[in-house]
C-alpha cells in the first residue's frame, strides 16, 4: 500500500498554497501593468490620464478625484457603502495610494 507521510501532505498543502499566492500575484501584476499602458482615474470616473514614460512621475488621478476616493473609502469604513463601492482598480492599485500609506485604517477598506 502506498501511505502518505504527513510530512509529505503538509509540503504539497504549502506548494499548492504558494502556487496559488503566486498566480493572484501575477495577475495583480498583469492587471497593473495594463493600468500603465493606458491609465485611467482611479476614482471610478473612468476618465483616460496622460500616460508618461516615467511610471514613478504617472499621475493616477484627475485633479480632485483623489478626494472623491478617500471619501468614498470613508463611506465604507463608517459602514454608510459596501465595499463594492470601491472600484477594483483602485485595489490593485493600492500600494500607489498615498493616502492609504498615511492612514492605516483606510488601507484596511482596500
Amino acid at each position: 500500500m502506498d501511505t502518505e507521510k504527513p510530512e509529505n501532505v503538509l509540503v504539497s498543502l504549502r506548494s499548492a498554497a504558494m502556487r496559488k499566492a503566486w498566480v493572484t500575484r501575477k495577475a495583480l501584476a498583469a492587471a497593473e501593468a495594463a493600468w500603465f499602458e493606458h491609465p485611467v482615474c482611479l476614482c471610478g470616473c473612468g476618465e483616460t490620464l496622460v500616460r508618461h514614460k516615467s511610471r514613478e512621475k504617472q499621475r493616477f488621478f484627475r485633479i480632485g478625484h483623489d478626494a472623491k476616493l478617500k471619501s468614498v473609502a470613508g463611506k465604507v469604513l463608517r459602514h454608510e457603502a459596501d465595499r463594492a463601492a470601491i472600484p477594483e482598480i483602485a485595489k490593485v492599485m493600492k500600494a500607489h495610494l498615498a493616502f492609504l500609506q498615511k492612514d492605516s485604517d483606510l488601507a484596511n477598506v482596500f
